[in-house]
């Protein structure tokens, strides 16, 4: 694991991604990889992961016990990385992301945070690969500003 200054996280891993022990490398992956394009970022340059760490049966959402036993993955994996930008990926990510223990650990590393729709929400949805695009701009804007000002 290494430092890095943009971390996404996302819920849980899909089929592919379980498989493999990658995140974001399924039918998602492709929209993921759109992101990082319109960022200018490419994946040597983030850190992936999901909240939970295992692909739920019938690819439902976690439960609260399951996302609760892959907690301290997420707290230690912020320890390590220290990002400075955090980028949700969807609903549960983000919520998990604004509750304890992950927020005060996120407000230490003094890390942005912002959200996206998953990737995998995109999926057969092309009016919210529009939203996503423009969030995924205000993103760049932003990070942008940041580093003209030297905190990067």
């Amino acid at each position: 694991m290494r430092e890095c200054h943009w971390f996404f996280v996302g819920d849980k891993p899909g089929q592919t991604d379980d498989e493999q022990g990658l995140a974001f490398i399924g039918k998602a992956g492709a929209i993921f990889d759109s992101y990082l394009d319109v960022l200018g970022l490419t994946s040597e340059e983030v850190y992936v992961t999901n909240v939970v760490k295992h692909r739920p049966p019938h690819n439902r959402d976690p439960k609260p016990d399951e996302i609760k036993a892959c907690v301290g993955f997420l707290l230690e994996e912020l320890r390590l990385v220290r990002p400075r930008l955090i980028v949700t990926l969807g609903k549960i990510a983000t919520t998990v992301v604004a509750q304890e223990p992950v927020a005060s650990t996120i407000r230490q590393l003094q890390a942005k945070i912002f959200s996206v729709e998953h990737p995998d929400k995109l999926l057969g949805e092309p009016h919210k690969r529009i939203i996503a695009h423009k969030e995924l701009l205000l993103i760049r804007k932003v990070i942008d500003a940041d580093k003209q000002d030297s905190i990067w």
